[in-house]
């Protein structure tokens, strides 16, 4: 397992307000877990000044995350992580590549639990991974070893109109055995094609059953089917409107802008009159379903006290 430095992280601008929402919409401080993915980078483009940094580098990117409405839910209060927990979270085609932790009106640092749950992630070899795009000749394998970190500012004004966060990333190298800082840059969708790339689904469709049919027959079929389709849907719907228009047809309408508009206005309030009438009828039967509903809810409370001998 290596441990290379990370030079820069992305995370994509809705990944990132959404992670910002989760935190807010909370009830108290939380945490999770991170996936995405770590690429091999080469610069393409060479340059004669000396002050750019031409060398190969590890880019990490996030992609997505997962939270609970609490703390402590895949290590424990000592900072070891349960693996059986991570298992059952972490997706198949998924990559943990780190945490974070949510907290308000905390210092902007890592805490001693923090730095043991990191250590703890980035020293288990069952949750490495393979860095993309690595030197055929030799594999690179991280751990997961950032971790994210984001919290509230301690003055009060600064929450009462408006939502405040500090957020920084870090990568815990057992080299070093510390936390070393890193960018965090914000990818937002824009010209450069390339941006589109750090967009992956969550929710993949799932496979449609596909028949094997003859090419020769297949058009033909198709046609009848979709003209077959288009009348049934055609009549389904004629149908639904013939029960609400009560008998009006779509045709009399055309009757209201000429000299005979006088005589067919009567029809569209009586056609009005009869749907405020079913209007009025299920509200009704709304109300009666609503009183029944509370006495029943009135007998089952009865019923429990009766039970537990309060009554």
């Amino acid at each position: 397992m290596d441990d290379r430095p990370i030079k820069q992280v992305h995370i994509p601008g809705p990944t990132l307000s959404s992670l910002l929402h989760r935190i807010s919409t909370s009830s108290g401080d939380i945490d999770g877990l991170l996936f995405g993915s770590v690429t091999f980078n080469s610069p393409v483009n060479l340059s004669d000044d000396s002050s750019s940094d031409n060398s190969p580098s590890l880019i990490a990117t996030v992609t997505s995350f997962f939270s609970s409405s609490s703390t402590s839910t895949f290590y424990t209060p000592s900072g070891q992580i349960n693996l059986q927990f991570l298992r059952k979270v972490v997706p198949p085609t998924g990559t943990l590549i780190g945490w974070f932790s949510g907290r308000r009106k905390t210092a902007f640092r890592p805490s001693m639990r923090e730095t043991c749950v990191t250590e703890s992630l980035s020293s288990n070899i069952d949750l490495s991974f393979q860095v993309l795009n690595s030197p055929n000749a030799n594999s690179i394998t991280l751990s997961p070893c950032l971790f994210l970190l984001l919290t509230t500012p301690f003055r009060k004004e600064d929450q009462v109109f408006i939502h405040t966060h500090d957020y920084r990333v870090y990568q815990f190298r057992l080299s070093t055995d510390c936390f070393e800082p890193k960018t965090l840059k914000i990818i937002n969708i824009g010209p450069n094609v390339g941006h589109y790339v750090d967009y992956e689904t969550n929710s993949p469709f799932p496979q449609m059953p596909c028949e094997i049919r003859d090419p020769n027959l297949m058009s033909e079929d198709v046609n009848i089917e979709a003209d077959e389709m288009s009348l049934t849907s055609k009549n389904q719907s004629q149908i639904q409107l013939d029960m609400c228009a009560d008998g009006f047809q779509l045709k009399k309408l055309e009757n209201l802008t000429g000299p005979e508009a006088s005589g067919y206005t009567a029809e569209v309030e009586d056609l009005y009159s009869k749907m405020i009438r079913k209007l009025n009828g299920l509200a009704r039967l709304v109300e009666k379903s609503s009183v029944k509903v509370l006495e029943q809810e009135t007998r089952v409370m009865k019923l429990r006290y009766k039970v537990a001998g309060l009554e």
